[in-house]
């Protein structure tokens, strides 16, 4: 019997471990592949991006301070004509990298300008008050731009798992399609065979391990042993429903219902009974066949009669 059960346990142990080794040696990457090079040429794309718009602000930074050099070295009043020439040559290439803006910020501008350049004071403070607002403005937009690349980043980083997690599905899922397909059709059949029972088998073990564990925690804890009771009471109308489906079942294997042991047992138990109260009431030796039928027929109503007559037929008397 232990043989047999061994022998059961380990053909869906072999079909389990045969399956595993399929997933490990057809494991194709052909969809992981392209999706990681079609995330290369996304990268390399942006960085493209990325490295120009430094290169332009680079551009911007350096006429900027052409700009600021060409102002710094005035000296003179014939050094004011060449500077000024200067600094808008240098301008005009700022403006060709960054575009013009448009009408409402032109206008803002030139009353900044204005402002500053004004004799009157009110109005230069005016000026000076709207230019720090401008700082402001430079340091939010600088943040702005770090908060956003790392926001970017993240996108990046969730859309790449996102898209090798779909790949490496479609890899799992173009794996089971090629082996269901496999010999004209029939591997469907060894391959749903194959996982029911791979799952039958890693029930049953998980049932088992959680039996025996169970089982050994009721001699142990109250609470255990409450639970395993409940367990067996599970079990048993399990059995019961094995019984329904399959009267003969309990006969073939060995088993005996307990209201059938019950029945013979209380025969039985009368039988016994009455002849000790016989041998009570005379010597042992003096009790006749007599004195036990007039005993159990006291003692027996009619279902041991039944069961009396039951064994008498079997015996042939």
């Amino acid at each position: 019997m232990i043989k047999k059960f061994i022998f059961l346990l380990i053909i869906p142990g072999f079909l389990l471990l045969n399956g595993c080794g399929t997933i490990v040696s057809k494991n194709e990457t052909g969809s992981l592949t392209k999706i990681n090079k079609k995330l290369t040429d996304i990268t390399t794309i942006e960085k493209k991006v990325h490295q120009n718009e430094t290169n332009k602000f680079n551009l911007i930074s350096s006429f900027s301070y052409g700009i600021k050099y060409s102002l710094d070295n005035i000296n003179t009043e014939e050094d004011y004509d060449s500077a000024v020439y200067s600094s808008k040559l240098l301008n005009n290439r700022i403006l060709s990298i960054s575009g013009y803006p448009n009408i409402d910020d032109i206008k803002s501008m030139e009353e900044l300008v204005d402002k500053l350049k004004s004799d009157i004071l009110t109005q230069q403070a005016k000026g000076i008050s709207e230019l720090e607002k401008k700082d402001k403005e430079i340091m939010a937009l600088l943040d702005n731009k770090n908060y956003l690349e790392k926001e970017l980043e993240k996108a990046n980083n969730k859309l790449s798992d996102a898209a090798l997690k779909i790949s490496s599905e479609n890899d799992k899922n173009k794996i089971v399609i090629n082996e269901i397909n496999s010999y004209y059709g029939l591997g469907a059949v060894y391959y749903g065979l194959k996982r029911f029972l791979t799952t039958c088998f890693v029930t049953i073990l998980c049932v088992i391990i959680g039996y025996v564990v169970l089982r050994i925690l009721a001699t142990l804890n109250p609470i255990a042993s409450a639970i395993f009771s409940v367990v067996e009471s599970v079990f048993s109308y399990g059995i019961k429903f094995i019984k329904l489906l399959a009267p003969n079942s309990t006969k073939i294997s060995g088993l005996s219902s307990t209201v059938e042991v019950n029945k013979y047992k209380n025969t039985l138990s009368k039988v016994v009974d009455s002849i000790q109260v016989s041998a009570q009431n005379k010597e042992e030796c003096d009790v006749t066949l007599c004195d036990i039928k007039t005993e159990l027929s006291k003692n027996m109503n009619s279902d041991d009669k039944i069961v009396i007559n039951e064994i008498k037929n079997e015996l042939k008397w």
